[in-house]
């Protein structure tokens, strides 16, 4: 069986993240820096081809009230056009809040020890991402 993969898309970045074989935990990879919002399609494919990916998971970046203000437009059209050139199952999760956290989690991180490698909020918000689909129990969808 293939991975799943948890993305946080950005204007300048993409967030990535890494569902463990069980489709139980999700981990954090190091993100990619973007010269265009569309480099995020090549990216995805390319990462989804050498992972085998059954599935990914897309943060949506809906506002406050839940509503699809310009960025959660930016991301569906890139959802549509990423469905044209993968099979692969994509999924989608709310990810309001997501950046918050992740600056939370990452302050807290401040303390590891010298020398480790710490994520940037954007790969971790993709772990969230990843992290709420597998916990919702969306998994099984992907084949589990």
């Amino acid at each position: 069986m293939g991975r799943v993969l948890g993305f946080d898309i950005g204007d300048r970045w993409l967030g990535i993240a890494t569902g463990d074989e069980t489709l139980r935990i999700a981990t954090p990879r190091p993100e990619m820096r973007l010269a265009k919002p569309d480099d995020a399609i090549a990216a995805m494919t390319q990462l989804i081809a050498t992972e085998r990916a059954v599935a990914i998971v897309i943060g949506m970046p809906y506002t406050l009230r839940g509503e699809s203000g310009p960025q959660a437009q930016v991301v569906e059209k890139l959802i549509a056009n990423l469905r044209g050139v993968t099979d692969c199952a994509i999924h989608t999760v709310d990810e309001r809040l997501t950046s918050s956290q992740a600056a939370d989690i990452q302050r807290t991180g401040k303390a590891m020890k010298k020398g480790q490698k710490q994520a940037r909020e954007d790969s971790i918000s993709a772990t969230l991402i990843l992290q709420t689909w597998f916990d919702r129990g969306s998994s099984a969808a992907a084949g589990q």
